[in-house]
Formats: structure tokens, sequence, C-alpha cells
């Protein structure tokens, strides 16, 4: 004779509310060209030397470095050249 299993004794194979198995994603504002265009011009690189490198044009190169100074809100700390998160 068997004995039959009600649902509440069969275990829920999926994870607890609240957890994922993927681990979570970096939690970086900037977009990986942001970050290259903050880089070369961490390096010392013009606007214009940089966006030939990269292929883009100068407006593109501006717009780039325009949104990441904004994410990282640059703009509100005076007396800093460089952006921490860009290393050399």
């Amino acid at each position: 004779m068997s004995v039959g299993r009600t649902p509440a004794d069969v275990p829920d194979p999926s994870p607890p509310v609240g957890h994922t198995s993927e681990p979570p994603a970096p939690s970086s504002p900037l977009t990986p060209r942001e970050v290259e265009v903050l880089r070369l011009v961490a390096d010392g690189l013009t606007n214009d030397r940089a966006a030939a490198e990269l292929c883009i044009s100068a407006e593109t190169m501006q717009s780039h470095v325009r949104n990441a100074m904004a994410k990282l809100d640059a703009d509100s700390q005076p007396g800093r050249s460089r952006p921490s998160c860009v290393s050399r």
C-alpha cells in the first residue's frame, strides 16, 4: 500500500521571494562607452583626439562626456578635475 503525498509534503523548488539564482548586476550608472570616454579624457587626451581614437564625432564625444559628468554629479563638486571612478 503506497502512501500518497500531499502538496504540502513536496518541497518548493523555487527560491524564496526576493532571491534570485543570478548574481546582482554591477551598479555603475555609466555605460561602457562613457567609461571609455572618461578614461581617455583622464589620460589627458583632448575631446577631439579621444573622438578620433573612438571613431566618433567631436559632438558625440562631448555628449558622452556631458552625460557621464551629469551622472556622476561632477558639476556640483568644484575643484575636481577628474572623477574618482576613472582610474589611470
